[in-house]
């Protein structure tokens, strides 16, 4: 027990960003005009800037470089859809372990109260001359009723914060089988979510089968879920997990977490092909699907699901203290944060982690340049990696592999660090209770399962 406390202390820092907290500058006279600050994506970076510019009530308290309130700021938030994604935590969403409202809360209620006005749309162009950002408006989901801010044709500013993420990645294999799902978003993961609910529900097939393409981390955390998914519901079903490389998690620099991969999907029976890709796909007389694979055998699959693979490259170069650099010099009032950034000497990118971080950065540099201040420069000491390896499993590597943390702890650990990381501090109450509830229900349901068990043994 004393040892899983002071794993735990050690651990504290994931859940808070590496930036020492320092305040942002304070504006020079109340009676100067809004400077308008519009920030184009609602991802990690793009939503944590906004509440960090706008210093809202409600940010979190791991916003360590949170500012004091300032009236001098109208921040306006563009993006396209209207829930923030929370995207590590799709695995538990599709395989009915989480709640969409923990996963993915609507932008109207994370911004309820905050000084960020909301609009739904999609930039469609930038134009630096005249500094205005042209919005394209989405179609209104049905499912919630929003009152987000109707999109404009045009929206002025003085500074830009572009966090539009990385452009769409590639599939492992091209082009997929028509019936193939392509993990990657908030709409496959529901639509995952409800095959899998059909799947379990058909008692009309004794065993399930489940191909999923693609060895890195969504891959492999999505393949130790379903069968997970499928075992608490006492159903029979073979996972395959495909990969056309010969190695799995080749990005992961943590080998804890590769050993602790490994052993779960072994444990788990998920049959892994390395070397292996989908060459081909027909319905047999059954209407299953048949897939014929590159090492000459085939396999049935229910349920065919591709995993992106994570190549695609930044669209913005950016300098250490994140402004845009183009044609040999940086535009001082462009800022690139998340993915979409690709920051000069900088090996690290793409993780919640790394954009969080840099949000709060870009915001600081923002109200510098604003004040005539020093800029900020962008340094990430990598904290370490989280993965799911299953509902109560899970692998944590942190401070370079010296400490690591596996197994239900690493699970319940995993969760409320992730709740600690939502953008605002209602959002992380409201994730830590359900994760909470979550956990406690799925140990109260694996105990029914295995008294239940014993009982029919008995008879």
């Amino acid at each position: 027990m004393f040892v899983h406390l002071c794993l735990l202390l050690t651990l504290i820092p994931l859940a808070v960003p590496f930036h020492l907290p320092l305040p942002l500058p304070r504006p020079a006279s109340s009676a100067l005009p809004a400077t308008r600050v519009v920030v184009v994506g609602g991802g990690f970076g793009g939503l944590n800037a906004a509440l960090a510019l706008a210093s809202s009530p409600s940010a979190a308290p791991s916003l360590s470089l949170s500012p004091p309130s300032r009236t001098d700021l109208h921040v306006t938030l563009v993006d396209p859809s209207e829930r923030f994604v929370f995207l590590p935590l799709l695995y538990e969403l599709s395989t009915s372990d989480a709640d969409i409202d923990e996963v993915a809360p609507t932008f109207e209620s994370l911004l309820a109260g905050s000084n960020v006005t909301f609009v739904r749309g999609a930039m469609s162009n930038l134009d630096l001359k005249a500094q205005t950002v042209s919005v394209e408006p989405t179609a209104a989901d049905s499912s919630t009723n929003s009152s987000a801010a109707p999109a404009p044709s045009s929206l002025p500013y003085d500074y830009v914060v572009l966090a539009t993420g990385m452009p769409r990645p590639k599939l492992d294999l091209s082009p997929p089988p028509p019936e193939a799902l392509h993990f990657s978003n908030l709409p496959a993961a529901l639509a995952l979510r409800g095959r899998l609910s059909s799947l379990i529900s058909d008692e009309k097939r004794d065993k399930r089968c489940v191909v999923i393409v693609g060895g890195g981390y969504s891959g492999v955390e999505l393949s130790t879920n379903i069968c997970d998914r499928f075992s608490s519901e006492g159903v029979g079903a073979d996972v395959h997990l495909l990969n056309r490389g010969g190695e799995l998690l080749k990005r992961s620099s943590s080998e804890y977490n590769k050993k602790a991969a490994l052993k779960a999907l072994e444990e788990k029976r998920v049959s892994v092909k390395l070397h292996t890709t989908v060459r081909a796909s027909s319905r047999d007389g059954a209407g299953r699907l048949e897939l014929s694979l590159s090492d000459n055998s085939t396999v049935p699959a229910d349920l065919l699901v591709y995993t992106s693979a994570p190549a695609t490259p930044s669209l913005f170069d950016a300098d250490r203290s994140l402004r845009v650099v183009s044609g040999g010099g940086a535009w001082p009032n462009v800022f690139a944060v998340g993915d979409a950034a690709r920051v000069q000497n900088a090996t690290e990118s793409g993780t919640a982690q790394i954009a969080i971080a840099q949000a709060q950065v870009a915001a600081y540099n923002i109200a510098a340049s604003i004040d005539g201040n020093r800029l900020l420069r962008f340094n990430h000491l990598d904290l370490g990696e989280m993965m799911t390896l299953g509902s109560n499993s899970a692998a944590i590597s942190a401070l370079g592999g010296r400490v690591t943390l596996g197994g239900p702890l690493a699970s319940l650990v995993r969760r409320f660090v992730y709740s600690a990381r939502m953008p605002t501090q209602g959002q992380a109450f409201a994730a830590a209770n359900l994760a909470g509830r979550s956990k406690i229900n799925s140990k109260r349901d694996a105990q029914k399962k295995k008294k239940k068990k014993r009982e029919d043994c008995d008879k």
